[in-house]
């Protein structure tokens, strides 16, 4: 297997085309209205929600405040799969349908998934030829360890999503809809291309950076504040020398960038969306050569 990232086009107005989800989860702002303290409205040119932080809020246009009459808490719910951060999630009844004209890519990435069934495809221009359709069942592959988990273990579906074969046309107009039984959720939508840094070697460390706190009194009481974690990645890499150029070129190019790292496309736990927190490469043979990496992911 091998390890790719894909680093994520931003998404603009004018390439959401239509989603199913609205943006209608506050009015959106107004010059002449007047707004009391905590009072909420959107911007559908920056596709953020604003909280009034005093009252006689009147005429202060929340894009360009300074944080004296307006702050920013987070992007509006059509819009949190494509603001490329991990938390936040675009939630709507199923199906959950986003069609985009993103230009050319190759590659989707879907983080964060609640969905049952996820199907993608698209055009060779808005109104041109099916070039790609694809459906893909969301079912956790987990391994069944043993009857006891077959008959009362819940069915935790699959939470990432990884398509690394789109043709790459430049007018293509590409369909994700996401199924599921009620609501469907989506914290990341990231398309773009992937780039290949090298083959991934057994002995892969997998884990977790928990910001949570454990604190002892001087009882030696212990207390817990659970708080967030991110997701951490360690592996050594064979690069060969012929690429070795482009590889180093590829990860300094990313080194303050989140984009989708991807060891395996079969386990989710091996999709990162996060940065190369360190790497190096040693030259050590004539044909190839040893990298590692540190991969960390965003809270």
């Amino acid at each position: 297997m091998s390890l790719k990232f894909l680093k994520p086009v931003t998404i603009t107005t004018a390439m959401l085309i239509s989603s199913t989800r609205a943006e209608t989860d506050h009015s959106a702002w107004a010059s002449g209205t007047t707004y009391a303290a905590a009072d909420r409205c959107i911007s559908t040119t920056t596709h953020r929600i604003y909280a009034s932080v005093q009252g006689s809020n009147t005429n202060h246009n929340p894009t360009t405040d300074d944080g004296t009459w307006w702050i920013d808490v987070g992007p509006t719910n059509r819009w949190a799969m494509f603001d490329q951060t991990v938390g936040s999630i675009t939630s709507q009844a199923t199906p959950l349908t986003v069609v985009l004209d993103p230009g050319i890519i190759s590659a989707l990435a879907l983080l964060d998934v609640d969905a049952t069934s996820v199907t993608v495809s698209m055009l060779d221009a808005p109104a041109g030829a099916s070039v790609y359709s694809e459906t893909y069942d969301m079912t956790d592959t987990a391994a069944l360890l043993d009857w006891y988990m077959y008959f009362f273990e819940p069915i935790t579906p699959r939470t990432s999503l990884v398509v690394d074969d789109l043709p790459p046309y430049a007018t293509g107009r590409l369909t994700v809809s996401m199924a599921a039984a009620t609501t469907a959720e989506c914290g990341t939508l990231a398309v773009g291309d992937l780039v290949e840094v090298g083959d991934v070697q057994y002995g892969l460390k997998v884990g977790i950076i928990d910001y949570s706190r454990k604190e002892t009194d001087a009882y030696g009481i212990t207390s817990v504040t659970e708080r967030s974690y991110a997701k951490r990645l360690d592996c050594d890499l064979v690069i060969q020398n012929t690429a070795l150029d482009y590889v180093a070129r590829q990860l300094a190019a990313v080194r303050a960038t989140p984009v989708v790292w991807i060891a395996s496309e079969g386990y989710d736990s091996l999709t990162i969306y996060g940065w190369a927190r360190d790497w190096g490469i040693s030259i050590n043979y004539l044909n190839h050569s040893i990298g590692n990496l540190s991969i960390e992911g965003l809270v």
